[in-house]
């Protein structure tokens, strides 16, 4: 791509439409508004579900069309897939089930032809997939793959039979086919970006880049309350995301009632969206003191009225946007060992890794009961926050990283 000779047009493929409420929106946003500052951005959503105002909410996209579910290509199966069911055979064998869709091939060929892209811009792995698209001359093909589709597939596996029958026989085959069938696909694009450094491949003849998650909200300096001020624990994830259901579901099981008898006065909450929040707020409806809040509309102030910031989910790919957000809030921050991947390890000289459940309380507790000690935690974990992970810094590099890209 040459950036010199005119400004170039890009396609951003995305499978939902954006929103910051999310952390899979927020890095959607973040890649259009890297791209939009160096040209015309047109949005492709594979997805059903479109706001009326959509180019109101993205004004820096300069189209926005919907294209419908992003496997919608799998409604009319061939071979294999009529016979199957369509959940059984994600389970067994989801490279099968991953196949692209020859008319979103030809309206990506069509929108790349009369905008004159330069690049397309994927995020995930599926949206590369279901278009059949590669890289030709003259248009670039980057992917974002955030999360590990192979990764989230072997977490599904363990959480179905266990790790010692996960890692064995078919199942264990499943996800090799998957990984290869990934790692293929992926040759032909020109860069793919990777959130944790953990999860990179060596792709041959492919550009590979660790892009970390950042936080896209951000308190004006002295707008939050010190962490000694706030009265409650804060867990912050969207119930659709399994990781999330499974690490408050351990925290509540394993944590919390030990932790509410040591300290009396705090309270928990949960937020997030999630319409089935409520179902899970009913199983633990004999739990004191734990709000099952839902979708707010101000988030930093949830962040405001917080002491502690907790991390307890145990699974799942590439960085976690909650722990990230947490420390841009000023928050201390307690989390199992997993909460931490994808970043500088400094974040441990101030957050709080807990290995067991004993270990995550006991730590959850000196933070609720020194209020100094959570005023200094967050106060640091802020400043890391701006030294190494800061939205500018991030959009900087992704603008660099398709500048760089010359097909």
């Amino acid at each position: 791509m040459d950036d010199a000779a005119e400004t170039p047009t890009f396609v951003l493929v995305i499978p939902d439409f954006p929103t910051a409420d999310t952390g899979g929106g927020q890095r959607s946003l973040l890649f259009l508004d890297a791209a939009a500052a160096l040209g015309p951005v047109h949005v492709v959503i594979l997805s059903d579900d479109m706001p009326d105002n959509a180019s109101r909410c993205l004004p820096q996209a300069a189209s926005i069309a919907g294209w419908g579910t992003w496997d919608k290509g799998n409604a009319n199966p061939t071979g294999i897939r009529r016979f199957v069911p369509r959940g059984v055979l994600r389970l067994i064998a989801p490279a099968q089930f991953a196949q692209p869709d020859p008319e979103f091939r030809a309206r990506l060929d069509d929108l790349v032809t009369r905008t004159g892209a330069k690049a397309v811009l994927f995020r995930y792995f599926n949206a590369l997939t279901v278009t059949g698209f590669s890289k030709r001359d003259g248009v670039a093909a980057m992917v974002d793959i955030d999360d590990r589709d192979d990764q989230k597939y072997a977490a599904r596996l363990v959480r179905l039979f266990g790790k010692r029958l996960a890692a064995s026989g078919l199942p264990r085959m499943s996800v090799r086919r998957l990984t290869r069938m990934m790692q293929e696909r992926l040759s032909a694009a020109s860069l793919v970006w990777f959130a944790a450094p953990e999860d990179v491949w060596p792709l041959p003849g492919v550009r590979t880049v660790v892009l970390p998650n950042v936080a896209s909200i951000m308190p004006d300096k002295g707008a939050l309350p010190p962490p000694s001020q706030g009265d409650s624990i804060l867990f912050v994830g969207i119930y659709n995301h399994v990781p999330n259901r499974d690490g408050i579901r351990w925290f509540l099981d394993h944590c919390w009632a030990d932790l509410a008898r040591r300290c009396p006065d705090v309270r928990l909450r949960i937020v997030g969206r999630g319409t089935l929040w409520p179902q899970m707020a009913a199983r633990y409806s004999h739990l004191e003191r734990v709000d099952f809040v839902g979708p707010v509309d101000d988030l930093a102030a949830e962040y405001g009225r917080a002491r502690l910031c907790i991390c307890p989910v145990r699974e799942g790919g590439g960085s976690k946007i909650k722990v990230i957000e947490a420390a841009a809030m000023g928050r201390p921050i307690v989390g199992v060992s997993h909460a931490f991947r994808g970043f500088d390890q400094g974040i441990l000289d101030h957050a709080v890794e807990a290995a067991t459940p004993q270990d995550f309380v006991a730590a959850c507790a000196d933070i609720l009961t020194d209020g100094a000690r959570a005023d200094r935690a967050g106060a640091a974990l802020a400043e890391w926050q701006r030294q190494h992970y800061s939205r500018n810094a991030i959009l900087t590099r992704i603008r660099s990283d398709i500048i760089s890209v010359r097909e």
